[in-house]
């Protein structure tokens, strides 16, 4: 991750799916020093041939962010 300014930080993650042909949709999260989210967002993932994919993310905070994770990435519904 890389902190851009005191309203967003940007991260980079791998993804490997069990079923690189669906959909995904991962939930991201910023923290602040005290480890408070300070922001969140879902970020949709397009099939793809490719696996594992490297993504890369800007997150939205309100507050700045001194680290960011993936909470969870799960088959997109419909």
């Amino acid at each position: 991750f890389t902190p851009i300014d005191d309203r967003s930080i940007e991260i980079t993650f791998d993804l490997d799916r069990r079923d690189s042909g669906l959909a995904h949709t991962c939930t991201l999260i910023a923290r602040d020093y005290e480890k408070n989210v300070v922001g969140e967002i879902d970020i949709p993932i397009a099939p793809s041939a490719t696996n594992p994919i490297k993504i890369t993310a800007k997150i939205p905070t309100r507050l700045a962010a001194v680290n960011a994770g993936v909470l969870e990435c799960r088959p997109s519904k419909g």
